[in-house]
C-alpha cells in the first residue's frame, strides 16, 4: 500500500487508488439493510442456568444506519462502572451496581458516620473509635474503642479490672478485680493516715 497503488485485501491485486471512489448508492443500500441488536444475557463465570431457561435479549430491530445510536441507549449494552471501579456491567444494571455493589460508591459508616468508599471501610473498621468491641477483659460488654483504655482502667467500670489494695499505702501488694472487691468505703481520715504512714 505504498504510493499511488493498493491492494485488493481479497485477491491481493493492485490498483491505483486514484481509481478508488466511495459509492454513495451501495452504501445507502448497506445502511438501509434491516438489522437487530446483537446484545444479550451472558453467563458469567462458572454460572449455571437450566435448560428451560430463558436469556433476556434485547428485541431491538432497525436499519443499520441506527445501530450505533441503538447501542448509546440500549438496556444489555455493556457499560463501564461510572465511578471507575474497573466493573463493566449492563446498561440496565448500572443504578442497581452503583447504588448496591461497587465498591467505589460512597458510604457511611454506621458507627462513626465518616463518609468513604466502600472498599475502605474494612480499612476504616481497624481503626474507628466509635467501632463497639467487646471487653478486652472479658467482662462480656461491649464499649467504643476510643472508649476502652477508660473502661479497664481503675476509674473505670469494667468488674475485672485489677485494683490495688486500699490499704497499698500500708505496703499491701494485694490486686483483686473490682467485682471481688469487698471495701466499698473507707473513713477519709483512715485513708489520710495511711497515706502518711505509706510515704
Amino acid at each position: 500500500q505504498g504510493g499511488d497503488e493498493a491492494s485488493c485485501p481479497i485477491d491481493k491485486q493492485k490498483f491505483p487508488v486514484a481509481k478508488v471512489f466511495q459509492d454513495r448508492k451501495e452504501q445507502r443500500k448497506i445502511l438501509s439493510l434491516a438489522v437487530k441488536c446483537t446484545n444479550q444475557e451472558e453467563l458469567q463465570d462458572g454460572e449455571f442456568r437450566p435448560s428451560w431457561y430463558q436469556f433476556r435479549t434485547c428485541d431491538w430491530m432497525g436499519e443499520l444506519r441506527s445501530y450505533k445510536d441503538h447501542l448509546r441507549k440500549c438496556p444489555y449494552e455493556k457499560v463501564q462502572c461510572d465511578n471507575d471501579c474497573g466493573k463493566t456491567v449492563e446498561r440496565r444494571a448500572l443504578a442497581d451496581h452503583l447504588w448496591s455493589f461497587c465498591a467505589r460508591r460512597t458510604v457511611s459508616c454506621q458507627h462513626c458516620t465518616a463518609e468513604l468508599e466502600q472498599r475502605e471501610m474494612q480499612t476504616h473498621l481497624r481503626i474507628c473509635l466509635r467501632l463497639p468491641l467487646l471487653c478486652q477483659l472479658d467482662c462480656g460488654v461491649k464499649v467504643e474503642r476510643e472508649d476502652m483504655a477508660y473502661h479497664m482502667s481503675e476509674s473505670g467500670t469494667c468488674p475485672n479490672t485489677l485494683l490495688s489494695c486500699l490499704f497499698k499505702y500500708a505496703g499491701c501488694p494485694a490486686k483483686v478485680t473490682r467485682i471481688h472487691c469487698t471495701c466499698t468505703f473507707i473513713d477519709g481520715q483512715l485513708m489520710g493516715l495511711l497515706e502518711v504512714a505509706g510515704s
